[in-house]
């Protein structure tokens, strides 16, 4: 399913159920710029976790471990549970950031993605 945002930059694409074992793969293959999960019962999403070890930020809702590997304009977005203007809000920071701000996140994925793992 795809979206159109407000933003011409900016194009969201919901790809639905993934198998945990493709999904490092699928993301590998696709042109995308960051992870956008919106499930609100997953401890910590694998699309996020894939995500964030190839440094892509993410946007997820704050719920569960989400917080443990994205942390709020450090590698992605945190979404407000019942809040409608959340996920626009942080659509909007992240297709308003520039070069090197998104260079940062990216960075910054890749930085706590290690921490994590070690």
């Amino acid at each position: 399913m795809e979206v159109s945002a407000a933003n011409p930059r900016v194009k969201i694409c919901f790809h639905g159920y993934i198998p945990a074992g493709e999904v490092l793969n699928r993301v590998r293959s696709l042109k995308i710029h960051a992870i956008l999960n919106s499930s609100h019962y997953e401890g910590v999403p694998v699309s996020l976790m894939s995500g964030i070890s190839l440094g892509l930020p993410g946007i997820a809702p704050a719920v569960c471990g989400v917080p443990d590997v994205v942390v709020d304009g450090l590698n992605g977005y945190l979404l407000q549970l019942e809040d409608k203007e959340s996920l626009n809000l942080a659509l909007t920071k992240f297709s308003g950031l520039n070069r090197d701000g998104y260079r940062l996140l990216r960075a910054n994925a890749v930085q706590l993605h290690r921490s994590l793992i070690s």
